[in-house]
């Protein structure tokens, strides 16, 4: 007798702030490479790693970005990090999801920059024994220092490392902050739904 398929669970952060085609552009990429049974968005509330403005609220970002992943399959949104309060550290967010998924393969998706500054992440060999770290580059040049880290980090620690070589779409939620800030047109960065409630909200301005 086979042995029971695993399911294959994803879990993709971020500050989203706002969410763009380039969030939505590399999940669902990152669901159909890995082949998910389901994929996790999850909104930070307060990012250990880096600067986060605080130009809307809690809720008007897990709005948009609800809005933005609304009908797309085997994506759940999920406001554990927000519910939680605080400094969003990944350990507490995959013991989450291993506690629901006990059987299950979890995958972490991260960006260039999260993977090479990983060894500062907090209890990040704790996390490392718990998941499959997926990285989805933010430009074409950086595969070969990724390719090169990660070999490093599997070696040194034993990571089960993936690197996706998507077509980059780098756009910068900063510019378009700016952007809306300064009353121009960012309708080909955003999903139609989250430009919409930006516009509405008066978002950002």
């Amino acid at each position: 007798m086979n042995a029971e398929k695993k399911h294959r669970i994803g879990i993709m952060g971020g500050t989203y702030n706002p969410i763009h085609l380039g969030h939505i552009r590399s999940a669902l990429k990152a669901r159909k490479y890995l082949c998910l049974d389901k994929l996790f968005i999850i909104p930070a509330s307060t990012p250990p790693h880096k600067e986060f403005a605080r130009d809307i609220s809690d809720s008007d970002r897990l709005e948009t970005v609800r809005l933005a992943f609304k009908g797309k399959k085997n994506i759940e949104v999920s406001d554990i990090e927000l519910l939680r309060k605080g400094k969003s550290y990944s350990i507490d967010t995959v013991l989450h999801f291993r506690s629901i998924y006990p059987d299950s393969e979890l995958f972490l998706i991260i960006g260039t920059d999260m993977l090479l500054s990983f060894e500062q992440w907090y209890r990040f060999t704790e996390i490392l024994e718990k998941v499959t770290l997926t990285v989805i580059p933010r430009h074409s040049e950086d595969i070969p220092k990724l390719k090169e880290h990660s070999a490093y980090m599997q070696k040194l620690y034993g990571a089960s490392i993936r690197i996706l070589n998507l077509k980059p779409f780098d756009i910068s939620s900063t510019q378009i902050r700016q952007s809306l800030k300064n009353r121009e047109d960012v309708s080909d960065l955003l999903d139609c739904r989250v430009y919409s409630y930006i516009l509405e909200r008066g978002l950002y301005l």
